[in-house]
């Protein structure tokens, strides 16, 4: 399963839930992925997501800002 994930880069409750969230998924076998900005809010590598047609789950992890901005093309370049 490949998973994108989707923080609100101005709470670090978000933050720090959404690294706890790619520790987690990693233990059980699950690609984790993020855009640049997100990566680097996250503490890891960046993927290339022009194609998000490769990504089986997309989690945002904030209030309804941060859903939007998943649900709306959602994963910032």
């Amino acid at each position: 399963m490949r998973l994108a994930i989707v923080p609100n880069d101005g709470r670090p409750r978000s933050i720090r839930l959404a690294r706890e969230l790619v520790t987690a998924a990693r233990e059980k076998q699950m690609d984790v992925v993020a855009s640049p900005i997100d990566a680097h809010v996250l503490e890891m590598e960046p993927t290339d997501l022009d194609d998000r047609s490769d990504v089986d789950l997309i989690v945002a992890v904030g209030g309804d800002g941060t859903g939007l901005k998943a649900v709306q093309g959602g994963l910032r370049t």
